[in-house]
């Protein structure tokens, strides 16, 4: 079962998780299509109760937040770590998605869902500010 294809009797799927493409090379940096993979392959990990292969999952998506928050600041000017911190709390939030859903909370997997969707409209003003600031548009 997908993690969006959720069927209740006599209604509609339901959509309890991140909206993941089909296909990772639809993601537009390699950065993206890193993490989307991570979280794909994380995904699986709890009902194949593969603890090496989810610990070697988290350890790919801390390398990521690394790794994209140094590329993201470098373009914006921002401090390293403060992007990094901010997207690694993005990405906690999805952890804690997967892991409760695979628990069959899904409730509380609907709410990590919410805090990481509305987690990246603080980054998206955090890159945005930035960037006007470096193109003096503010």
């Amino acid at each position: 079962m997908a993690i969006r294809d959720i069927s209740v009797p006599n209604r509609e799927p339901v959509c309890l998780g991140p909206p993941l493409p089909p296909r990772t090379d639809l993601a537009s940096s390699p950065h993206q299509r890193s993490l989307h993979q991570v979280l794909r392959r994380l995904h699986r990990r709890p009902r194949q109760n593969d603890k090496p292969g989810q610990a070697k999952a988290v350890a790919n998506l801390t390398r990521y937040t690394k790794e994209h928050g140094a590329f993201l600041a470098k373009a914006t000017g921002l401090p390293k770590l403060a992007v990094q911190n901010d997207l690694l709390g993005h990405v906690l939030e999805l952890k804690n998605q997967l892991d409760s859903y695979a628990s069959g909370n899904h409730g509380k997997a609907t709410g990590f869902y919410r805090q990481a969707y509305s987690h990246m409209f603080m980054t998206g003003d955090l890159l945005s500010g930035a960037i006007a600031k470096q193109k003096n548009l503010r």
